[in-house]
């Protein structure tokens, strides 16, 4: 179980980051021509790395972080395979009982389980936080709004 907590984790967090890479990189698209210019939109031509992702040792665009998430989950799903291949050979290692001796696999598992759960319910960003002063930006159409979006 400790594995499945983990590998969770670090998927969750994988994801999250990829979502404020995503969010500083919308905000460069709406302000960096007005200050700096097109710097952040000025990339390699494609036709340079196009063909060449089977060269071991040359650029090519791969996502950093695309990568880091799908590797998260592969881990993910190995380990929860793992588990229900454990749980398969050993369903009676997993009855809890209350009042019966501890039982180390069903009771650590019914903890991570409830710590999946808190970590899925309260790990978003500004959960139940509501900023007066936040700005809100639709980024598909570059407008800026001070009041919420609903």
């Amino acid at each position: 179980m400790l594995g499945i907590v983990f590998s969770l984790c670090w998927y969750l967090v994988n994801r999250a980051s990829k979502f404020w890479q995503l969010n500083w990189e919308k905000h460069l698209d709406v302000i960096e021509d007005g200050i700096i210019g097109p710097l952040y939109k000025t990339t390699i031509e494609r036709n340079y790395y196009k063909s060449r992702w089977y060269v071991l040792y040359a650029p090519y665009p791969y996502s950093v972080s695309k990568i880091n998430i799908l590797l998260s989950f592969f881990v993910l799903v190995i380990w929860v395979a793992f588990l229900v291949n454990f749980i398969s050979e050993n369903r009676t290692l997993f009855e809890v009982n209350i009042g019966q001796p501890f039982n180390y696999y069903g009771y650590s598992s019914l903890v991570s389980i409830i710590f999946i759960i808190i970590v899925i319910i309260f790990g978003k960003t500004g959960k139940g936080k509501k900023d007066e002063f936040e700005t809100h930006i639709n980024f598909d159409q570059r407008s800026f709004s001070e009041e919420d979006d609903g």
